[in-house]
């Protein structure tokens, strides 16, 4: 049994990792679409959203080895694409977003449209924010 269990882990990975960037994925179909009958709006629209899969799956991959923490789903917690990702490494988390008040329509994230306008929120939609060494959780 455990043998099966162990040969079952690496493909479980592989669809939580699919699970965590399936929101920005949706995004970018919908912005190439959008860029096939609009200008170049839609084109650069589909360019952040393949930055923002990027993004995502590293945070896939630099939390998942942590447990259940409500504190790491208060970092996760500022967008939807965010919040895809804490909730493929942790199912539970959707009842706690739920409890918090957000919906799966809840697209743009806390704070928009000031959020636009931050560099924080550019670091963390294109990747390029340097990860935290949080050993202490």
């Amino acid at each position: 049994m455990k043998k099966n269990q162990q040969k079952m882990q690496p493909i479980t990975l592989i669809v939580n990792g699919f699970w965590s960037i399936s929101r920005p994925l949706s995004l970018f179909c919908l912005a190439t679409i959008a860029a096939i009958y609009m200008h170049w709006g839609g084109w650069i629209f589909a360019a952040v959203a393949m930055l923002d899969i990027r993004a995502r799956l590293y945070d896939f991959i630099r939390f998942r080895k942590f447990s259940y923490n409500k504190h790491l789903l208060e970092l996760l917690e500022k967008s939807w694409c965010k919040r895809g990702v804490a909730q493929a490494i942790w199912p539970e988390a959707a009842s706690y977003y739920r409890a918090n008040g957000h919906k799966i329509y809840h697209i743009l994230p806390v704070g928009a449209p000031r959020v636009f306008f931050k560099l924080r929120f550019w670091e963390a939609v294109l990747g390029t924010e340097k990860p935290k060494n949080h050993t202490h959780w």
